[in-house]
């Protein structure tokens, strides 16, 4: 049998965006509930290089800026 490589299950962009909003709000009700999800301080160093050239583009600094904004209000830090 014979598999056409385009035939790959995955998920659309727009499904992708709802899955990850339910479990945003999953993880703030259970917050809620449940008191702060501790997290490894780890996840603190994972940043972009500020020294990379491509954040020069204004879009890609907007889009580092954006997940640095998301890693703050998920993780605190």
């Amino acid at each position: 049998m014979q598999t056409d490589e385009l035939s790959v299950p995955a998920a659309r962009w727009a499904q992708a965006k709802l899955v990850a909003f339910f479990v945003l709000v999953n993880v703030l009700y259970h917050e809620n509930v449940n008191g702060k999800i501790k997290v490894p301080d780890v996840v603190k160093h994972l940043t972009l290089d500020p020294n990379d050239p491509a954040r020069k583009d204004p879009g890609v600094k907007a889009l580092i800026e954006r997940i640095e904004q998301v890693k703050t209000e998920l993780f605190g830090f």
